[in-house]
Order: C-alpha cells, then sequence, then structure tokens
C-alpha cells in the first residue's frame, strides 16, 4: 500500500501567507499522523511565477502549440530567449525552495522526512490542497525535499470537496477511452491517435472535430474509463475553454450534466493533452472527475506527444499512476535545451479521497490478456491447468511462473530471444510479482538497444524491491554516460541488496564494482572528486573481498588508486587485474591491456 501525504494550505501568496494542515499516512486508511504550520507571504515569488510563465515562456513563440496562438511575439533571437526562460525558472525554483525552508514551516518538512523512506518501492501521493492558483502555478516537483523521493508525484486539489460515492462498476474486459481529437489547425493529433490504438486492451472510440451535440451523446450513451482531449485549449480568467472544431468551444459547464453521467458511470481519469488547463481542472474537479491530467501553459506537439507515449507505456507495463506520471514528465527534459521547463507542464489534479487505480484496475480483468500468446502450448497447458482445477492453480502460480522463467532463460543462453520473450512474458502474468522474470525480459531490451523498454522493466523489478532491476537500470545510466544519476541510484540498490532476505554476494560485488566506476568517472568538482575517490575505494576493496578472483574490481581499483596519487599502490591492483580479468567485454579487454603497460612500464614483468 503507498503513502498519502497531503498539505492543506489556506490563504494567499501575496498578502497573508497560508495557514498549512499537513496529514499522512496509508493511502485509502485515515491518517495517523497530524501536524500544522505556517508558510509566510511571499509577494517577490508570487511575481516572480506570474512573470516567468507571461513574460518569458509564452515569448518563446514554440511552434505547434495547443492553445491559441499568443499575439504580438517576435521571433527573432530565438537563443536568447531560451536562455532567460532557463534564468527565470532557476530563480523561481531557487525563491520557491527558499520560502519552503522558512522556519514556521521546518516542523512539517521534518516531519514528511522521518515518515517517508527513500527506498520504499510504494508510491508516494503528495496532494496539495489550495485555492491560490499562483501556488498551482509553481513547479513544486523541484522541490529539494521530493528529490530523495523518486516514486512521488505532486498532484493538485481544492480546498472543498465532497466525500465520493463508490464508483459504478461495468463488465471487465476493456478500458473503455473516449478520445475526442478537437480542432487540428497547426497541430498534429495523428500521432496522440497512434499511442491509443496501440494499448493493451483498450477499446477506444474517436470523435474527430466533433459537433457539441456528438460529444454530449457519447457521454451519456456509454460508459467510459478515461476521457481524453487533443486540441486547442485555452483558460480565460478561471474558465477553461476546449476548442472541438473549426467553429466551436466548449467549457466544461457546456456539458456538464454528461460529465456527471459520465462519471456516475465509472469515468476514473481525463487526460488533457492541450494548452494552459488548470482552468478546465479547477471546473472538472467539481465535476468529481477522480484523476485529471492537464497541462499547466502553452504545451508543443513535441511535448505532449513525448509526455503522452511515455506515460501510458508505463502505465500500461504496471507502473502507477503517479510513478508512470513522474517518469514521463520528467523525461521530457531531454527537449528542454529548445523548450525550457517541459517538465513543468504536466499536472495531476485529483479527488482527495480516490485511491489511484492500476492499468489492470482499469482493465477489470484477469491480465491475461496483455500477451500476445506466440506459443500455443502454454496457451493450452494454462487452460487446463485453469480448468482442472482453479484452486490448486493459484495455489501453485509462484511455482508455475518460476518454472516459465526457467524456459525463458534457457531461450536467453541459446539466443533465443523471441521464444524466450513469450516464457518471460507468460511468467510475469501467471505471477506479476515474478521480479526475475521482469529483469530477464529487461535484459533482452537492452541486448538489441531498446533502452527505454528496458529501464521500463528494470523499473517495474525496482518497484518490486528487487535490486537487480535496480542495477540494470543504474547500468544503463552507466552506458549513457550518466554516472551522477547511476552512483545515486547504486546507493540504493547497494542498500536493497544488504536488507534483502535472500541476500546475494555476487549482487553485492556487482553494484560496487558498478558504484566504483560511476564514482571514479563522476564528474565533480575537485574537492568533492577526492571524496568521490574515498567512497569508490572502499566499495571496491569490499568487492574484492566478496570476489577475490573475479579480478574486475581490482583494475578499477587500480585506476582509482591512480587518481588518487598513489601510482605505486596500484601497480598491485594491476597485477591482480591482468590474471583474474576476463577479456570478455571492451572495457576488461581495454582495462587488461592498460594494466599489462602499467605493470611493463615499472619493470615487473
Amino acid at each position: 500500500m503507498g503513502k498519502l501525504v497531503v498539505l492543506e494550505l489556506e490563504g494567499s501568496l501575496s498578502e497573508d501567507g497560508f495557514r498549512v494542515r499537513l496529514q499522512m499516512g496509508e493511502d485509502g486508511k485515515r491518517p495517523n499522523i497530524q501536524l500544522s504550520g505556517d508558510l509566510p507571504s511571499e509577494p517577490n515569488l508570487a511575481q516572480l511565477v506570474e512573470s516567468h510563465w507571461i513574460d518569458k515562456y509564452r515569448p518563446l513563440g514554440l511552434p505547434n502549440t495547443r492553445g491559441i496562438k499568443p499575439k504580438g511575439i517576435k521571433y527573432d533571437g530565438v537563443l536568447s530567449r531560451i536562455k532567460e526562460c532557463k534564468e527565470s525558472g532557476d530563480r523561481l525554483c531557487d525563491r520557491l525552495n527558499q520560502w519552503l525552508s522558512s522556519p514556521d514551516f521546518r516542523a512539517i518538512d521534518l516531519q514528511i522526512r522521518e515518515a517517508l523512506n527513500p527506498t520504499d518501492p510504494d508510491p508516494i501521493r503528495l496532494i496539495l490542497r489550495t485555492t491560490c492558483n499562483e501556488l498551482q502555478k509553481l513547479p513544486w516537483h523541484n522541490w529539494q525535499l521530493l528529490s530523495k523521493y523518486p516514486n512521488a508525484e505532486v498532484s493538485f486539489s481544492d480546498l472543498d470537496f465532497r466525500r465520493s460515492d463508490p464508483l459504478s462498476t461495468t463488465p471487465p474486459g476493456k478500458v473503455r477511452i473516449l478520445a475526442i481529437l478537437g480542432h487540428q489547425d497547426r497541430i498534429d493529433t495523428t500521432e496522440d491517435q497512434q499511442i491509443l490504438n496501440s494499448l493493451p486492451n483498450a477499446q477506444v472510440t474517436f470523435l474527430t472535430e466533433p459537433k457539441r451535440a456528438q460529444i454530449n451523446d457519447q457521454l451519456w450513451e456509454q460508459p467510459w474509463d478515461i476521457l481524453f482531449f487533443a486540441g486547442h485549449s485555452e483558460t480565460e480568467g478561471d474558465t477553461g475553454k476546449i476548442y472541438i472544431n473549426p467553429d466551436e468551444y466548449l467549457t466544461i459547464d457546456d456539458i456538464w450534466y454528461g460529465l456527471r453521467k459520465s462519471v456516475a458511470q465509472g469515468l476514473k481519469l481525463a487526460i488533457f493533452n492541450s494548452c494552459d488547463g488548470l482552468g478546465l481542472a479547477q471546473r472538472l474537479d467539481d465535476a468529481q472527475i477522480p484523476q485529471m491530467i492537464v497541462m499547466r501553459d502553452y504545451v508543443p506537439d513535441r511535448v505532449a506527444q513525448k509526455f503522452l507515449t511515455s506515460f501510458l507505456l508505463n502505465f500500461s507495463q504496471g507502473y502507477s499512476f503517479e510513478v508512470a506520471v513522474r517518469e514521463a514528465r520528467e523525461k521530457l527534459q531531454g527537449l528542454e535545451d529548445q523548450i525550457p521547463c517541459a517538465t513543468w507542464l504536466p499536472v495531476i489534479w485529483q479527488h482527495p479521497d480516490y485511491i489511484s487505480p492500476t492499468w489492470d484496475d482499469l482493465v477489470g480483468q484477469s491480465k491475461w490478456s496483455f500477451v500476445s500468446w506466440k506459443s500455443s502450448k502454454i496457451q493450452i497447458g494454462i487452460i487446463l491447468a485453469t480448468c482442472l482445477g482453479l484452486t490448486s492453480y493459484f495455489a501453485f502460480r509462484p511455482q508455475i511462473a518460476t518454472y516459465l522463467n526457467r524456459v525463458g532463460v534457457d531461450y536467453i543462453r541459446k539466443d533465443q530471444y523471441h521464444r524466450a520473450i513469450t516464457y518471460l512474458q507468460s511468467a510475469i502474468i501467471v505471477n506479476p510479482q515474478q521480479s526475475s522474470a521482469i529483469n530477464n525480459l529487461g535484459s533482452i531490451y537492452e541486448r538489441w538497444g531498446e533502452n527505454d523498454l528496458a529501464l521500463t522493466m528494470y523499473r517495474r523489478a525496482k518497484l518490486l524491491g528487487d535490486a537487480w532491476g535496480c542495477k540494470g537500470e543504474a547500468l544503463i545510466y552507466m552506458k549513457d554516460k550518466k554516472f551522477i544519476r547511476a552512483s545515486e541510484l547504486q546507493r540504493v540498490c547497494l542498500q536493497q541488496i544488504i536488507a534483502s532476505d535472500t541476500q546475494s554476494p555476487l549482487g553485492e560485488y556487482l553494484i560496487r564494482k558498478d558504484l566504483g566506476i560511476s564514482l571514479l568517472h563522476k564528474k565533480s568538482f575537485s574537492a568533492m572528486k577526492q571524496q568521490d575517490y574515498l567512497e569508490a575505494e572502499d566499495h571496491l576493496r569490499i568487492a574484492i573481498d566478496i570476489k577475490p578472483q573475479e579480478g574486475v574490481a581490482n583494475c578499477v581499483l587500480a585506476q582509482v588508486l591512480e587518481a588518487k596519487g598513489k601510482s605505486n599502490k596500484a601497480l598491485e591492483q594491476w597485477d591482480f587485474c591482468v590474471e583474474f580479468a576476463q577479456d570478455e567485454y571492451p572495457d576488461e579487454a581495454e582495462w587488461i591491456k592498460m594494466g599489462k603497460m602499467r605493470l611493463e612500464e615499472s619493470g615487473e614483468n
């Protein structure tokens, strides 16, 4: 069960400040921690956030945005304006963290840190309940506290809400999606359509540039799980508008009764992949739609499509809703050289009473259909097992999954990867907690160079508390030369494997060895670099104690000692490196060659 952290902030940023109330506990249960505090008024922060979006972000004139095109924008000096926007964003984040370090708020900050565990694989929902528009525009995901909790994501809710009635249920089998593709001027929603069509166990109904009556009829006539909109939208004052065709726009009030009917019939999620959606979210909240994803401001096609692809892939692969949103949002950082603050745009808005569903919950059935069955023998075997005795089948699911995983590994060793995938996917279907099968599937994707898919699998295993999944994710960061991110994650992996009931000496060796490599290559300031070398040496010596004849850790330790200026002490490690390391991988071959050269130069060989 995940954790729920609710911060109620009542007041104003510019004038009176905020009375803050913290509630924390297990998601779906009564809070077991309650605490009050204050945040002072901060007029400069209110001015900064307004200026950032209006004066720095919107004048970028980003192409193909899903909003009404701003007037009076000059299109010269693009690089200069991008730089100014980035600098404005940095100032805003610094001021936000200074404000959140206020003395009267410190007790709440410390209570959150004490109650949450950064290595806990369960998702953390942090809901900010406020009516202050400036707070909703702030980049809360850059709060320094949240950097320690990779499974936490911020969402918003109103201060006032009604207790929700249980959602009605409908026959299981498909995730029913009503997808409205609105006015197409200057944007391309074909990729949105392709993404939705590729989802497993989804039944999508598309309305392209529809009339108001068509939307209303669909909301009334059948139940939906997800309402999706792609197109132009904007907020005027507190009113959100969606442009559904070249001649019409809708406010939420225009389809209010249809939305309420749809919620009563089971609508669980609304996604508005369009511009400036905070006004939409505030009004949709009144309709008690349990969860929404909107965009804070103008959103270019590239951002909207990349976010949607990553989110739906993660969500449909088994990630929790919050983690799927966070990772998809953070992935937008790769666009921020051209689209500053892209990671700031996606926002969750949700009903405080509602527990986030998984994709499986939306499907509402057994997870069998998540795999395209390629092996009739497996399919027939499982059908027989189910028909002959459900009780026995469910009792032996872990053993069946272990067997399927073992067969998959055998095919990996034979380089028959497509067959391996069939068995590994089957193992995951039978037992979704079979983290070793998830890891093995990730390793195949990694061999094929499909690092995004590999990361999805490794992260899913990591969320199950599997240190091997954690290690796999960190290794991909190492291959991408992201050594800072790799080292931070490897420390978490190490804690996981040491705390594991089935502690693996080989696993600890590999993680400590990899951490030593990351620290060796990590870019740091000179004073910090010496600390990195000390930490690397400690991990590598422990790794060598665990596996004295593996050799690779000796190769890395030799390089660390040389970097510390201890060339003579490094010679002994080079000797072990040359003797024990295997010439199997490019790095090892290079290290062995380097070791022989060092030993020849010293006269020891």
